[in-house]
């Protein structure tokens, strides 16, 4: 065996060091670099570990594309480059991940718009107004709209996980905007909170702000991870069927309905189907058919 002067707790530290960052998670890089960058790491990695201590190889690789800004290639002769300050001071560290995230996924070229950097901008602004304010929860019992609501978000927490493990970032955004209803106040509440749990990893900052209204300056980084609950489909299903058939109805909508009433039912597979009357106060309210 080799012989050093280093203490062993020196080499115990050292140890614990690099068996904390081994293996590798993923290693990424761009796609003109695969040749050379992404190769070589496979032929470090056999090198020293042989098969029978596979477990120290690198777990993923990921190529990505180039990034563009405004649609065309950055080139300092043609003036058309952003650095990193430059972006975060104009648009915010939270808001050029957003744009980021937006910008493009996989090995395609992805292109930072900076119409839609400032209007990510204005979208965290108003993420933020919104999430702050609490005039338009109600203390009411579950209605449809509201469990078909608690089953969108299970599925955007569903599909949102999906969409990070394969690093598709701009699936995940869109499922992050998510459609916004007067609802109860415990609904609100959970949807507040899957929100921002969902966007913590491309928004930190503006997340852990808003973290922390909710539940009293707690850090969103003691927070764990959403565990989606059972999605109801058919729910969803049937809200988008009763859209699209409300947006071809002109007038008598009720008397439409009624003489439908059992068509519906058999297309939606429901057991039963009440429809009411929406009072005065309502009017047009789809919400309250």
């Amino acid at each position: 065996s080799l012989k050093t002067n280093i203490s062993k707790e020196i080499l115990d530290c050292l140890r614990n060091e690099f068996q904390y960052w081994y293996p590798v998670d993923l290693r990424s890089s761009g796609k003109d670099l695969i040749p050379n960058h992404l190769t070589f790491p496979f032929y470090n990695h056999v090198a020293i570990w042989p098969k029978n201590e596979d477990n120290r190889w690198p777990k993923a690789f990921c190529a990505n594309g180039h990034l563009f800004l405004n649609g065309e290639k950055m080139s300092k002769s043609t003036c058309n480059f952003m650095t990193l300050i430059q972006a975060i001071e104009r648009f915010s560290a939270d808001g050029m991940h957003l744009t980021l995230a937006d910008a493009g996924d996989k090995i395609e070229d992805a292109n930072f718009d900076e119409q839609n950097a400032e209007a990510q901008l204005l979208h965290l602004y108003t993420f933020i107004e919104w999430e702050s304010n609490d005039e338009k929860y109600e203390n009411k019992s579950m209605n449809y709209f509201d469990r078909v609501f608690e089953s969108e978000i299970n599925r955007a927490i569903k599909l949102t996980e999906e969409a990070y493990e394969n690093m598709l970032y701009k699936n995940n955004y869109r499922e992050l905007c998510s459609r916004i209803e007067q609802m109860n106040i415990s609904l609100i509440k959970n949807f507040i909170e899957s929100q921002t749990l969902l966007l913590a990893p491309i928004c930190s900052h503006i997340c852990d702000y808003v973290y922390q209204l909710l539940y009293l300056n707690k850090s969103i980084m003691e927070a764990k991870w959403l565990i989606s609950d059972k999605i109801d489909q058919s729910l969803i299903d049937s809200r988008n069927y009763l859209f699209k058939y409300y947006q071809h109805l002109t007038f008598n909508e009720y008397e439409i309905l009624i003489h439908n009433q059992q068509y519906i039912q058999r297309s939606l597979k429901l057991n039963q189907l009440q429809i009411k009357l929406i009072d005065d106060e309502h009017t047009g309210n789809i919400n309250n058919i």
